[in-house]
């Protein structure tokens, strides 16, 4: 469920890939992903696409270079090539920094800005794995309390993850992950 705003809007959650926009791997099945969770308005450098049916949800925003950021309930995916330029955040509400295990630029920033880390990967050490992936959907493993962008916390637990096509490993996991930070599961089930 969106959360509202004093007003009665609805507020949009953002999502930043960081890292080469060659490396488009996870673009497409996230925001495809989305646009069945809620609709996603992508952008990046010359291009900007709707994965929409009605006003988005979600804003996803490509780049390899962020060199101010002011945007409250922002979740910063580092991808594995993004080393170069460190993002510079401005005080903001709930920023959610997520990386594949293993990424040392983002545990530097998250370091850096004091911000918890929240990791992915194959194996228990991971803030969320997969527990097991079928032909028709998957159980992922959260091992640590996270704070989703709401501000709740979510105690260690199991999701059952449903999809028509079996997507990646790679992609699997920080698709689920974007879904239980901004709370787009029922009954403990995520559909990607």
């Amino acid at each position: 469920m969106p959360d509202k705003k004093r007003n009665g809007a609805v507020t949009m959650n953002k999502i930043i890939l960081f890292g080469s926009p060659d490396n488009a791997a996870l673009t497409l099945p996230l925001c495809r992903s989305l646009s069945e969770n809620g609709g996603a308005l992508y952008l990046k450098s010359g291009c900007i696409s709707e994965y929409s049916h009605v006003s988005p949800e979600f804003a996803v925003f490509e780049t390899d270079r962020l060199d101010i950021c002011n945007a409250d309930k922002t979740i910063l995916i580092f991808k594995n090539d993004a080393a170069v330029f460190q993002p510079s955040f401005a005080p903001c509400d709930k920023l959610a920094v997520v990386s594949e295990s293993g990424n040392h630029a983002a545990a530097r920033f998250a370091a850096k800005n004091g911000l918890p880390l929240t990791t992915y990967g194959m194996g228990s050490g991971s803030c969320v794995s997969a527990s097991s992936i079928g032909e028709k959907q998957a159980v992922v493993s959260v091992h640590r309390i996270i704070e989703l962008l709401s501000g709740r916390t979510l105690e260690p637990c199991e999701f059952t993850v449903r999809y028509e096509q079996r997507p990646d490993n790679y992609i699997l996991l920080p698709i689920c992950l974007v879904m239980i930070l901004c709370e787009k599961y029922k009954d403990s089930v995520i559909k990607v």
